[in-house]
């Protein structure tokens, strides 16, 4: 059975260490069946189930460290933290590494997934329970046959946390209503964000740094990412075969290898404000472009470009997040061809100089 498993609402677990503990699926280092239970400061090595929140409301999970494995190579169907069935529960700054599921979200509405590092582990964030061929509770399915099975997430907020060096950064299937904001996901070997047959998915404020594959869409649904920045991928967007709604706007997108793979059927992407930068000289020509075609000087081309066979709807000529990079044209370039120009003419007399 379950190392530690509590039953009346209030109790605060604080400062513990749990080895070796929950080994099973059907077992847990804690399991949580009451509300408002509090779950603070402990350390959990070498389990397969850390802590599992069913039938608990307004429990809270925060500051924690969870080490699957200490040899870095994840116990089949471990996962740090899981939600079963838990409104309004909170994960909060705990340090989950070398599982393989970091949190996974059933049934949680109003959840708050936040601050959290998921790191060296096969999924970061999953919803629902099941990715692969796990099984929790007596369930079994695949990842994507898994919405029929359990619950999955919906009114969730992942916030904030930082996954990086994992397989997969956040897997979604069959969710509503989720909101994924100003997250760092960085150095994923397969996709950051993975979704399928998701709706009302929210993706906004996010760093999506040097993975595989930023994102992968399939299935129906629909899917918004604005404001992220993406930069130094292999392939930024994936679509698998479905109708579902995507749109790109307001992004950064910065070095990619690829920038959209389709299998046939795909969902249409909208693209529209997004700032492109690919790398000098290539970004000085486009800057000249878009200032040209920006005649109303708000920041946006007046009209459609294409980007390696897509077009955004209305083009940005500055970032729309952070810091302006060094190699992006100045606000006018018209004023870096001057200056180039000036460069030029005096590198000449300084030449001709020389040689009198």
């Amino acid at each position: 059975g379950s190392t530690l498993t509590i039953t009346a609402p209030g109790v605060t677990v604080q400062g513990l260490s749990f080895q070796r503990s929950g080994l099973k699926p059907i077992d847990a280092a804690i399991l949580v069946r009451a509300a408002a239970v509090m779950i603070s400061g402990n350390r959990f090595e070498r389990f397969v189930r850390g802590v599992v929140v069913d039938n608990g409301a307004n429990v809270m999970v925060t500051n924690n460290t969870f080490i699957g494995a200490l040899d870095d190579m994840p116990r089949e169907h471990s996962i740090g933290v899981a939600l079963l069935n838990a409104p309004s529960v909170r994960v909060e700054l705990n340090t989950i590494l070398a599982v393989q599921i970091g949190i996974a979200i059933d049934n949680a509405p109003r959840g708050v997934v936040r601050g959290n590092v998921v790191s060296r582990s096969e999924t970061g964030i999953v919803s629902p329970l099941i990715a692969g061929a796990a099984t929790i509770l007596g369930v079994t399915a695949t990842f994507f046959s898994a919405a029929l099975c359990l619950p999955s997430a919906s009114d969730v907020l992942i916030d904030r946390n930082t996954l990086t060096e994992n397989v997969t950064g956040i897997k979604l299937a069959g969710s509503a209503r989720v909101t994924v904001q100003g997250n760092l996901i960085e150095g994923q070997r397969g996709d950051g964000l993975l979704v399928h047959n998701s709706a009302g998915l929210i993706v906004q404020d996010n760093r999506f740094e040097r993975n595989a594959r930023a994102i992968t869409v399939g299935g129906s649904g629909a899917l918004t990412a604005q404001r992220n920045r993406f930069a130094n991928h292999e392939t930024l967007l994936a679509l698998l075969t479905g109708d579902a709604a995507v749109t790109l706007r307001g992004n950064d997108i910065v070095h990619y290898r690829v920038l959209l793979a389709s299998e046939p059927q795909a969902p249409v992407v909208v693209w529209a404000g997004n700032y492109w930068q690919r790398g000098w000289p290539a970004d000085w020509w486009l800057g000249m472009q878009l200032w040209r075609h920006d005649r109303n000087r708000d920041g946006f081309a007046d009209q459609p470009l294409m980007f390696d066979g897509v077009i955004d709807q209305y083009p940005a000529l500055r970032p729309n997040i952070g810091v302006q990079p060094a190699s992006m044209p100045a606000t006018n370039p018209a004023l870096w061809l001057v200056a180039l120009v000036a460069g030029g003419l005096l590198a000449g007399v300084l030449i001709r100089q020389r040689k009198g």
